[in-house]
């Protein structure tokens, strides 16, 4: 997976997962990858089962039923500048997946794998300055 340099944000600073949603909108809005209907569907995503999955990780995306409706695949990537709670757990990186539903499913297991050692992602967030950091981070091993 490689993220575009304009949809990587690094050292962003939020209170709470509400600020990171608005940011979230704000970017599918100004890069025309989605619109409020994609946001509403992540926010409701979130309220059935917290995206935030463990390993300073919260990964943002559609409802099933919405994703479908998706025609485009990005990504974008956010790096906190100082850890919030999302629900119970500690997030230092929030991942944004646009997606069809077809590829929602395989992106969420390889996500899960690359943060799966909370020692790595912990030396990630302090060595992480660049577009380029972020997506050798990302690549499959």
């Amino acid at each position: 997976m490689e993220i575009k340099k304009e949809l990587i944000f690094l050292e962003k600073e939020f209170d709470d997962k509400k600020q990171v949603f608005e940011f979230i909108k704000q970017k599918l809005i100004e890069f025309n990858l989605g619109n409020e209907e994609t946001i509403n569907s992540m926010i409701k995503r979130d309220e059935k089962a917290s995206v935030a999955i463990g390993s300073y990780l919260a990964i943002t995306h559609c409802e099933y039923e919405y994703g479908k409706n998706i025609k485009i695949n990005e990504f974008i990537f956010i790096k906190l500048k100082k850890p919030i709670f999302w629900d119970e757990n500690e997030v230092l990186f929030v991942i944004v997946l646009i997606l069809n539903s077809d590829k929602q499913i395989d992106m969420l297991y390889d996500l899960a794998i690359s943060f799966s050692d909370e020692e790595k992602v912990k030396k990630f967030y302090k060595q992480c300055k660049s577009i380029d950091d972020v997506n050798n981070f990302l690549k499959p091993e």
